[in-house]
């Protein structure tokens, strides 16, 4: 890995050698500046030394515009911890230096509390009224809409993000739409998300990333769109026999009703209820978030506080059921087992959709869907705790006894939590 602190030693020397007076040499140095990091992986010391030096330049100079402000936060951003009290308060004053100097720019404005949520200055309620506070102080602008739709649907609000991006109505950008269709795909609203893109022309979106983007929703509706009304169909049926399990679970957030498909997954829910039976998962915490994907707990670690979270399991496995025609799929509220990527090696672990996963489809038992409360579901995160699970119904001809596997004497050091690897991961979000 090269270091490109010799590029910024003569460019220092030019400019220390002309007094650095002149902003567009700042801008020239920066420039180079940026186009070196983009061929590293990492910032080593010397290069932190080299770019703390040429913001330092920056600082000694006056009048600067908000782009020569922009350059500046980005350096912090660059060297600095925001996990250090010194580091976030550097970045913080960098920001309100950039939005001085750009006070209109409704963009930066949402860039800025996009980062503030980064690093949990805000979130949760205040998160949310900051920005929607942004529509009010820019109102009409797509830019600005197009940033807040995209952060609420990082926070797993989608259906404020569709709210925000329909008032921009027929004269939204290209990406806007893309945007909408997006947050109508992640709430299983596949026919409006076809329906946007089919009143476009897709091919003569400019920017190619939105143009890849749309194509692929476009593909996935698709596939998704038959399975979904398979889904529908069965959901009917059960609607009208109204006999399934349900268990409410009590969170820090407020409650969810699950219910759970027994006729699709019998082992699977069996195990599910008798752990809620014996008490096993209250004060269990859920310790993986996954933004647009799901929040996963159920892993008795964090509530022992021994082992590494995510490993932890009930002492068993239990057999998939994901394999056969009627196994369930993934809808974004859907409720599945955690295991690794080896067959049958499910336990206690689960976790709840905020999208469609398919690629997860017949690799994971789907067990369950959140009836209610699913705005609960999208708002829990890392940590927060399932202070209670309670048993609202069951069959009165089923004894819910799980058929189990024994765990191997060596434990496998694979996540049994993960449900999927990175590679999925990224595959979905």
């Amino acid at each position: 890995m090269r270091c490109f602190q010799t590029v910024l030693i003569a460019l220092f020397a030019t400019l220390q050698a002309k007094g650095a007076e002149s902003e567009s040499e700042l801008m020239d140095a920066f420039a180079k500046c940026r186009g070196s990091l983009t061929n590293l992986r990492s910032i080593n010391d010397s290069d932190r030394t080299a770019i703390s030096n040429l913001r330092a330049m920056f600082d000694a100079s006056s009048g600067l515009s908000a782009k020569a402000a922009a350059a500046t936060l980005q350096m912090s951003l660059w060297i600095e911890d925001a996990s250090a009290s010194e580091g976030l308060a550097r970045i913080q004053q960098d920001w309100k230096a950039l939005l001085t100097a750009a006070p209109e720019n409704g963009a930066l404005a949402s860039g800025y509390i996009s980062w503030q949520a980064s690093v949990g200055i805000l979130e949760g309620t205040s998160l949310l009224q900051a920005r929607r506070s942004l529509l009010d102080r820019f109102p009409g602008s797509a830019e600005t809409a197009l940033e807040v739709a995209a952060g609420l649907r990082r926070e797993i609000d989608c259906q404020a993000a569709i709210e925000v991006l329909l008032n921009l109505g027929e004269e939204a950008p290209a990406k806007a739409k893309v945007l909408l269709a997006q947050a109508y795909f992640d709430e299983n609203q596949f026919s409006e998300a076809s329906e946007i893109l089919g009143g476009m022309n897709l091919e003569a979106i400019s920017d190619v990333a939105v143009r890849a983007q749309a194509n692929n929703i476009v593909r996935q509706c698709e596939e998704i769109k038959p399975l979904w009304e398979a889904e529908l169909a069965v959901r009917a049926k059960e609607e009208a026999a109204d006999n399934l399990p349900r268990v409410r679970i009590e969170t820090q957030k407020g409650p969810i009703l699950i219910e759970l498909f027994e006729d699709d997954a019998p082992n699977t829910v069996a195990n599910f209820i008798s752990l809620v039976q014996s008490d096993y998962y209250d004060g269990i915490a859920f310790h993986r978030f996954e933004p647009n994907f799901m929040i996963q707990g159920g892993c008795p670690n964090t509530k022992s506080g021994e082992g590494t979270y995510g490993t932890g399991g009930p002492g068993y496995t239990i057999a998939d059921e994901c394999k056969g025609d009627n196994a369930r799929l993934h809808f974004a509220d859907s409720v599945a087992m955690a295991k690794t990527s080896a067959p049958d090696t499910g336990g206690s672990q689960f976790y709840l959709n905020h999208r469609p996963t398919t690629w997860l489809n017949n690799r994971h038992t789907v067990f369950g869907r959140v009836l209610e409360g699913r705005d609960i579901a999208c708002k829990l995160r890392k940590d927060d705790l399932i202070e209670d699970i309670a048993i609202v119904r069951l069959r009165d001809d089923s004894t819910y006894v799980p058929v189990t596997i024994a765990e191997a004497a060596e434990p496998s050091n694979t996540d049994e939590g993960k449900a999927n690897d990175e590679g999925e991961a990224k595959a979905g979000s």
